[in-house]
């Protein structure tokens, strides 16, 4: 195996006191060329010599971490303990992947995202802003963790699921499809979030049953709110479900919805009525 690059030593220490040492490339590979100066890590062992896999800037490796095939450790990013990148994936700003982390695939941690635990970002699944991925967490697919949204215990976001804001996925949650929770929005127990599900302001989906005190869905002009057990409440005008069934059309075309998003209304009013008897259970009122 040939070298691709050498090791030169530093001033910096990591949080044990071990050396740091900078990394200087002997050939060119990738994007990287010759005499080409890098990042930190602590020994040869924290960096494959194969692939294109490099780190840059004032990234850190260190431990018993791993970067290997073409992973990227850039910016201000860190990879330490257990954690590995490999892959195509990506540690940047001030992203951290500690413990038994893992980023592979396509999989990116961004910002001040921070992967830990047993958590693990693939397929092309994003960690970013102040979002969380530990425990035995998983992001792939294009799911996405951001604002401060966390994934812990065995949670998933996968599909084109989302979590930020505050928004939580715990336990056995998933998050799949279009689903979002943000907000205060919390997933635990084995609940679900799928199609176009949204979970947002304080509501909370415990084993498939939403618990909420009001519980809507934001669209890309109006909420659609459960206002009582056989109503709903958009843009200020509240209908019976079978009223709005009948009418989001034609309301919508009054209102300046494009096509888009009167077919996005139709899947959300459609959604909010699936989730009224979940609503009547948990609350123990009868219509």
């Amino acid at each position: 195996m040939e070298k691709k690059y050498k090791l030169i030593k530093s001033k910096l220490l990591t949080e044990c006191g071990k050396p740091l040492f900078q990394i200087k490339a002997l050939r060119a590979f990738g994007v990287v060329k010759k005499r080409d100066l890098g990042g930190f890590i602590e020994s040869e062992g924290n960096l494959s010599h194969d692939g294109n896999c490099w780190v840059s800037e004032n990234g850190w490796i260190c431990g018993n971490a791993r970067v290997v095939e073409n992973g990227q450790v850039v910016g201000n990013g860190m990879v330490c303990g257990n954690g590995m990148v490999g892959g195509n994936g990506q540690v940047s700003g001030e992203g951290q992947v500690f413990e038994n982390g893992i980023v592979a695939e396509n999989g990116k941690v961004l910002g001040n995202g921070m992967v830990c635990g047993n958590g693990k970002v693939f397929g092309r699944g994003v960690v970013f802003e102040n979002g969380h991925l530990y425990g035995d967490g998983q992001v792939f697919g294009n799911g996405q963790v951001s604002g401060e949204g966390r994934v812990c215990g065995n949670g998933k976001v996968f599909e084109d699921g989302q979590v930020y804001g505050k928004g939580q996925v715990l336990g056995n949650g998933q998050v799949s499809g279009m689903g979002y929770v943000f907000g205060n929005g919390q997933v635990f127990g084995d609940g679900q979030v799928s199609g176009e599900g949204q979970v947002s302001g304080s509501g909370q989906v415990i084993d498939n049953d939403w618990v909420t005190n009001t519980f809507y869905v934001t669209g890309s002009k109006h909420a659609v709110c459960l206002s009582s057990y056989t109503t709903l409440t958009i843009g200020g005008i509240t209908r019976t479900f079978k009223e709005w069934t009948k009418t989001f059309k034609t309301w919508g075309k009054e209102n300046g919805y494009s096509s888009e998003q009167i077919k996005e209304y139709g899947a959300s009013i459609k959604f909010v009525i699936s989730q009224a008897p979940s609503v009547i259970k948990r609350n123990k009122t009868k219509v």
